[in-house]
């Protein structure tokens, strides 16, 4: 009989990427894209409406949704960039993009900027609303995947 002691396994969340930090970072940018969508739609109605009712030309109107989109998604798509690796160039240009398409362009960029926030975010098992993650279950999953991070071993 030999004194071979069984194996020891470290504990980590196997088959999962991500921190909490991630988590957090993913769920506060879709957050902030799905309410700057809201006011962009809202934004985007009254200017059709204000069409509809003058022929006054709207380009002041249309300059203000573009400096509304720009500088309102900087930050949920900042957040979500970085924890997707994204370059900073690449931040920029899709933060450029998105206030620069006015009307349905611009709904299909929050579209597929809200589809990639949302492929990430279910990777950590979590249930989606427009809004965002409910609050209990983003707190549940960042204690679950903190309590996991505690576990591991220092980094060097």
């Amino acid at each position: 009989m030999s004194d071979e002691q069984p194996p020891q396994y470290v504990a980590y969340p196997r088959g999962h990427h991500g921190s909490s930090e991630k988590l957090i970072a993913l769920a506060d940018g879709y957050a902030g894209l799905s309410r700057v969508f809201a006011g962009y739609v809202l934004a985007n109605v009254m200017l059709v409406i204000g069409g509809l009712l003058t022929t006054y030309s709207l380009s002041v109107l249309e300059l203000f949704i573009i400096g509304f989109t720009i500088y309102f998604t900087k930050r949920p798509i900042r957040q979500f960039g970085k924890e997707l690796e994204w370059s900073e160039r690449k931040i920029l240009n899709v933060n450029a993009l998105m206030g620069g398409n006015l009307f349905c362009c611009g709904i299909f960029g929050f579209g597929i900027l809200q589809w990639i926030a949302a492929r990430e975010l279910t990777s950590y098992h979590l249930r989606l609303s427009f809004a965002g993650v409910p609050k209990d279950l983003l707190a549940a999953k960042v204690a679950e995947l903190r309590q996991a991070e505690s576990m591991l071993p220092p980094r060097d």
